[in-house]
C-alpha cells in the first residue's frame, strides 16, 4: 500500500509509520496511509494523532459514515452507513 499511495516517496512514509509504536500497528499504519491519500505530511499528522490516540485514526479510516451519524440516526440509517463505510474500505483495500 505504500507503494501504491507514496509511490514517489516510499521510504520516507515507511519511516514515519515506524514511529508509531502503539496498539494494533498494521490495522492504525493502514488506517493512516489510507486518510493520507499521498500527502506525506498528513501522514505525519495522522501518526501523531494516532500516538495519542489511535482509535480516532481507525474511526476516521474504517467508520466514516458511521462516526458522522448523529445520535438519533434511525437503525436503518445505521445499517447504510454500515455497509457504506464496509465497501469503502475494502474498495481502497482491493485498489
Amino acid at each position: 500500500m505504500v507503494a501504491r499511495e507514496f509511490p514517489s516517496r516510499g521510504n520516507e512514509a515507511i519511516a514515519v509509520l515506524a514511529r508509531y509504536q502503539g496498539p494494533e500497528p498494521d490495522r492504525v499504519k493502514t488506517c493512516a496511509i489510507k486518510l493520507a491519500e499521498g500527502d506525506l505530511g498528513e501522514l505525519e499528522q495522522l501518526i501523531t494523532m494516532a500516538r495519542v490516540d489511535y482509535r480516532d485514526v481507525i474511526a476516521y479510516a474504517e467508520y466514516p459514515h458511521q462516526f458522522l451519524l448523529p445520535t438519533n440516526a434511525t437503525e436503518s440509517q445505521r445499517l447504510d452507513a454500515e455497509q457504506l463505510d464496509r465497501k469503502q474500505f475494502e474498495d481502497w483495500l482491493s485498489g
